[in-house]
């Protein structure tokens, strides 16, 4: 009966020092994972600044050609703004001569009697 204290004690021992080589693994591995979550926060931040400095950079440019693309356009608007004035002008110009010419036909017309 010797053997049996022997064996249990041998069986607790053994769980024991499974139970302590596990804890041990386990707080290792977690913080191992600790590091590489932060490391991969890290990898994330630089690579979201990385991509907000390139749409930042293709937003610059884009806004720069639309400026220019605007300042022609305004520039369009204005010259068509002036033609559309003397067109209006010329219109007017031209409604006068027309009227003009209407009150002298009928002044000819009752004169010639057509």
């Amino acid at each position: 009966m010797q053997d049996a204290p022997n064996y249990v004690s041998e069986i607790v021992t053994a769980v024991i020092s499974a139970g302590s080589v596990w804890t041990g693994r386990w707080l290792f591995d977690r913080n191992k994972e600790r590091k590489e979550m932060q490391k991969s926060e890290v990898e994330l931040s630089e690579q979201v600044a990385k991509m907000w400095r390139e749409m930042s950079q293709e937003l610059e440019v884009k806004v720069k050609d639309l400026r220019g693309e605007m300042e022609k356009i305004i520039d369009e608007m204005s010259t068509l703004k002036s033609e559309n004035q003397d067109l209006k002008n010329e219109n007017g110009r031209l409604k006068k001569e027309v009227e003009k010419l209407t009150t002298r036909v009928k002044e000819f017309e009752t004169k010639h009697g057509e």
